[in-house]
């Protein structure tokens, strides 16, 4: 499983000066070297063009060395953020851990659904890049939703006076925050909107330590959502579902 796809060879073999000249193709060798032509032009225009320009000169196709294709082949556009980018046996694509300003630069595994060499890469990793723009200002106004959370679970698990103790201890947004360790950032599409590209950010905070917390973020800054970690994402107009922030809290204003 390569992290990139090798770049297509393409090695023509020149006559020299003292050798007598090709014999031109025939109508069905250019038919066919077109067609190879088109085919290499998937790999690389520039190939497509050099092989096309020598097989009108009468330079044989047996002079071409064709590798294999790969299996996979990432995306030109790879931001270097995630050129560790691997394939998982799930079909996501994961990082390494990569510093998360939103977290302080604590280290965050990034997976992607959506395929690099696909059509949806580009949105997902400018949905991803925003999301890595967000630094700790743009967390201290998810606060209050995550406070929100807090009390929501802590009310079926604890008594009154308990409760009020624990969110008393978690009224500024480090002794929250200190309260919630990051897990990993997941980018993919909504069945509800898939088209979209959404960040979900992973937590394991200490009042919910099965289901988990997570911040789902449209676009990579809009926060829409603080939940459960799963990876449905329900309909923005379900006003009755748990979690809902409407409308949504623009995060790049505070970035």
């Amino acid at each position: 499983m390569g992290r990139s796809g090798p770049r297509a060879v393409l090695r023509i073999t020149r006559v020299s000066a003292a050798a007598p000249p090709p014999a031109p193709f025939s109508a069905s060798q250019l038919c066919k070297s077109v067609l190879l032509g088109v085919l290499y032009s998937l790999r690389s225009p520039k190939s497509c063009a050099i092989f096309l320009s020598n097989a009108l000169k009468g330079e044989g196709a047996s002079s071409l060395d064709v590798p294999h294709r790969p299996k996979y082949n990432l995306s030109m556009d790879l931001h270097p953020h995630f050129a560790s980018l691997e394939r998982q046996e799930d079909g996501w694509w994961a990082t390494e851990p990569l510093p998360v300003p939103f977290f302080g630069g604590e280290a965050l595994p990034f997976a992607f659904e959506a395929d690099p060499a696909g059509e949806k890469w580009a949105q997902a990793q400018a949905a991803a890049l925003t999301f890595l723009s967000l630094g700790q200002q743009a967390r201290e106004r998810v606060s209050p939703f995550v406070l929100s959370d807090m009390r929501f679970n802590l009310e079926y698990v604890c008594d009154e006076e308990e409760m009020e103790e624990r969110l008393a201890a978690a009224q500024s947004p480090e002794d929250l925050w200190a309260q919630v360790t990051p897990r990993e950032v997941l980018v993919c599409s909504s069945s509800n909107e898939p088209e979209v590209p959404y960040v979900l950010v992973h937590t394991l905070p200490t009042w919910e330590e099965e289901h988990g917390m997570q911040l789902v973020l449209r676009l990579g800054h809009q926060l829409v959502y603080v939940m459960p970690n799963d990876l449905y994402i329900p309909a923005l107009t379900d006003t009755e579902q748990h979690g809902l922030v409407s409308p949504p809290l623009d995060l790049l204003a505070s970035s």
